[in-house]
């Protein structure tokens, strides 16, 4: 998948779920294999993102490696 002007919002969605689930880890005190509840699939499907790439055009703070 490539970010980039064309879909801001996935990105942004993308990260937003990304650090939400890493604060629910942290917040619980390490990884209880329940941590899925927090992604809401419709918005972040993980299997799309496995070859995330933003436009190095698209001045941005989406992290791919974080993806």
């Amino acid at each position: 998948m490539k970010i980039g002007e064309d879909n801001p919002m996935v990105g942004n969605e993308a990260m937003a779920s990304v650090l939400l689930l890493y604060y629910k880890i942290v917040l619980g005190g390490g990884i209880s294999n329940d941590e899925t509840v927090y992604l809401n699939p419709e918005k972040f499907n993980g299997f799309d993102f496995l070859a995330v790439e933003v436009e190095e055009s698209y001045k941005t703070d989406i992290d791919e490696t974080l993806i």
